[in-house]
């Protein structure tokens, strides 16, 4: 799965055009997945701090906000290299475009 991943990597050097829609689309799950994240781990600290003052002592449900967090992490890594990808074509369109050829 992960060398299927990085052939559709490669792919996107391959058309820009499908590039700046793919960060396109990533950017704005991107920020969906993010706003998510934090109303997660807010509401889990406020659950916290509520069974803090109220005396009990309630499951935190850990294991939940740890998978939010996996989930934003994978999220984020892929946000990175995808974005990387994006700025080494550029940086060759750029170039091509300075030397007078044909990207």
């Amino acid at each position: 799965m992960r060398e299927s991943r990085l052939n559709s990597y490669a792919e996107l050097l391959d058309h820009p055009e499908r590039l700046d829609r793919t960060v396109a689309r990533r950017a704005r799950s991107r920020r969906i997945l993010t706003v998510a994240v934090w109303i997660i781990l807010g509401a889990w600290v406020l659950g916290l701090v509520s069974d803090h003052l109220s005396g009990q002592s309630n499951d935190p449900n850990l294991g939940f906000v740890a998978l939010w967090l996996a989930i934003y992490c994978i999220s984020e890594l892929e946000w990175q290299m995808l974005s990387l990808i994006k700025k080494l074509k550029d940086r060759e369109i750029d170039a091509a475009q300075r030397s007078g050829l044909d990207p």
